[in-house]
């Protein structure tokens, strides 16, 4: 019998142990293009000894350098960033890093209040394939699962990236006991330059409140650092894209004063700064690049040393050391980015926080839209709008009415907040086309029109009254404040209504609502 029981015990022992051998070689890596799913796992090696936590998304650890906090003001900073983090996950990462340390500030990104509800899976995946089991990451797995996902996929991952045996390789095999560092106390360092060009025009919003979700957890973070003694500092980056909202910024404003915090609005300040987006930025304005980063902290150091009584940590002997050693790998990895700027004209291989390594930076460089003819006619069911003689249908492949449509005024590149790759917005004379990544190739997500030029098939365009829309389209519409959208199939011509006069209209893909 006890022979049986130690085979027994050896087989679920065995099974066990392959099981997890399976899960840690199929997982992605992240060290190999994204590598923005490393950045939640970092902090846990960490030395846990930070006076700042910053929390939120890449506004936060691409735009701001803890080395340089350091260097030129002794405060020991962490940032604990993931790609579009959402305000719950920035509070349940917050709720988090309090079992492990108290620092004095608390630092948010304000831009993660535009989103209300779970965004997109790749993302989740990011923040939390990185968490250490917790009942903050139970927490957090709850509030950002989108439809039709399984909260067990999130602790047993294996049952999400099983398939991805097609596609394991050599650095699956390299790190599987784990990768290198990609950060340097969560800021991604990069120095190449792109110059900022024209932003695209931001829609009009049918409703510039935040929602009712994000305010909730906003009230919790509050209640969290209170609690905790943790003074709460609110920021919004300098970054130019996405566009941040006059009303937005009042809502904040308003928020702070009523409960007693600080707001730094780092975008309006940018000229005080000394920020230029031609020399700044490494992606035309989405986000800072190193210079732009150290300008920043420049700029924070003296106002968190002020305000909240910061002391100089650099004669501290048990962090001076730790920070020494830190400073020389974030001294060196902008060396070797800045000769291999020199050697080829673009980051190669030199994007680890511990010295070069194969790999390619985050954002890919953009690819030319295939040219074919575009679809003869629309679908009945689909909305489609027509300008240069060109139909355009939402959710077609974009490549061939790009090709059609001939050169654009202007071309706006920016990470999917939604999807796996680059969002594009293509200016023609009175409207703009948004695409969004599918299968290696573009697809047609909106259009909105910029002008009065263009018109719907009914001839509505801005500065048209809303009787005219009504007499033209009927009632059988969804509205939502001030817009009046109508259906058809997986698709939606909207309306954007003040004072009875028509300020805006949208053509857009909308498959899974």
């Amino acid at each position: 019998m006890s022979k049986r029981i130690v085979l027994a015990v050896a087989a679920v022992a065995a099974f066990i142990l392959s099981f997890a051998a399976a899960q840690r070689l199929l997982m992605p890596k992240y060290m190999d293009g994204v590598y923005e799913g490393r950045l939640v796992a970092e902090y846990y090696t960490s030395e846990k000894c930070h006076d700042v936590i910053f929390i939120g998304d890449c506004e936060l650890y691409e735009n701001v350098s803890p080395a340089a906090l350091w260097e030129g003001y002794g405060i020991p900073s962490y940032i604990r960033g993931s790609a579009q983090q959402t305000v719950w996950q920035s509070y349940y990462l917050l709720e988090e890093t309090l079992k492990y340390e108290t620092p004095q500030v608390a630092v948010f990104s304000v831009l993660a209040m535009m989103y209300d509800e779970p965004q997109s899976e790749a993302y989740n995946r990011l923040h939390l394939d990185g968490m250490r089991l917790s009942p903050q990451k139970l927490a957090t797995i709850g509030a950002s699962m989108t439809e039709g996902e399984a909260w067990i996929t999130y602790l047993v991952p294996l049952l999400r990236y099983h398939d991805r045996w097609r596609e394991a390789g050599q650095l699956d095999i390299e790190y599987f006991w784990g990768g290198r560092s990609v950060s340097h106390n969560g800021f991604m360092v990069r120095c190449d330059v792109r110059p900022a060009g024209d932003m695209p025009v931001p829609p009009k919003l049918p409703d510039y409140r935040f929602g009712e979700n994000a305010c909730a957890y906003l009230d919790k973070m509050v209640a969290l650092c209170e609690a905790n003694g943790v003074e709460l500092l609110l920021v919004k980056a300098p970054s130019l894209y996405p566009h941040w909202y006059e009303q937005w910024d009042e809502q904040i404003v308003e928020y702070a004063e009523t409960h007693g915090l600080e707001y730094l609005n780092l975008l309006a300040l940018s000229d005080e700064i000394g920020l230029d987006f031609q020399t700044d930025t490494y992606d035309g304005g989405l986000h800072l690049n190193v210079c732009g980063a150290e300008k920043v902290s420049a700029y924070l150091g003296p106002f968190l040393r002020d305000r909240y009584a910061l002391p100089d940590r650099r004669g501290d002997a048990g962090l001076a050391p730790v920070w020494a050693a830190k400073l020389a790998a974030y001294d060196a990895q902008k060396d070797a980015q800045l000769r291999e700027i020199a050697e080829h004209g673009k980051i190669v291989a030199a994007f680890f926080a511990d010295g070069p390594a194969t790999g390619q930076p985050s954002q890919p460089p953009p690819s030319e839209p295939a040219v074919s003819e575009p679809p003869a006619s629309p679908p009945e069911e689909v909305w489609s709008f027509t300008a240069q003689a060109v139909t355009i249908i939402m959710g077609q492949p974009a490549g061939p009415y790009i090709g059609a449509l001939g050169e654009p005024q202007n071309l706006f590149e920016a990470p999917s907040c939604a999807f796996d790759g680059i969002d594009r917005i293509y200016t023609y004379p009175g409207f703009q086309l948004y695409t969004f990544p599918k299968d290696g190739a573009d697809y047609v997500l909106s259009i909105q029109l910029t002008d009065d030029s263009l018109a719907t098939e009914q001839g509505l365009y801005i500065g048209r009254a809303l009787d005219d829309m009504l007499a033209a389209y009927g009632g059988g519409y969804e509205q939502n404040q001030g817009e009046y959208a109508y259906r058809r199939g997986p698709s939606v011509l909207a309306f954007l209504v003040e004072d009875g006069e028509i300020v805006g209209i949208t053509w857009r893909w909308e498959p899974n609502v």
